[in-house]
């Protein structure tokens, strides 16, 4: 029982997965397992909203910029935007987290994107 973990154009990882795993402790996992490969950092977005990660291996979000455009870490599982953060997405046996860096476009972004980027420009 697994799960799997990928950066679009870097590191991939498949992780022992347990009951009740959240994202947040799967890319713990993938951490200890890919040691210098794989790097991240998270910011905390209240409790509807949780940890979304900011870093993956010193390429930062620009969403605290002063100028566009702005650039995010999307957070999918199973090819889709997750709605909540790391530490508030729970996981099933063969689910597929990926991190793609991305532009933001507020035409076509998912609702945990608005938020952060709506919280950082107020």
């Amino acid at each position: 029982m697994s799960v799997s973990i990928s950066i679009t154009g870097g590191s991939s990882v498949k992780v022992n997965w347990t009951n009740g795993m959240n994202a947040q402790q799967a890319l713990e996992l993938a951490e200890e397992s890919l040691k210098e490969e794989f790097i991240y950092s998270l910011e905390y977005y209240g409790k509807s909203l949780g940890y979304l990660v900011n870093m993956i291996n010193e390429t930062y979000d620009t969403f605290k910029s002063t100028s566009t455009p702005y650039f995010y870490w999307e957070f999918l599982v199973n090819e889709r935007p997750s709605p909540t953060g790391i530490d508030n997405t729970i996981l099933n046996d063969g689910d597929k987290i990926t991190f793609s860096f991305k532009t933001y476009d507020t035409s076509c972004v998912s609702d945990q994107i608005m938020a952060k980027h709506n919280r950082r420009t107020v």
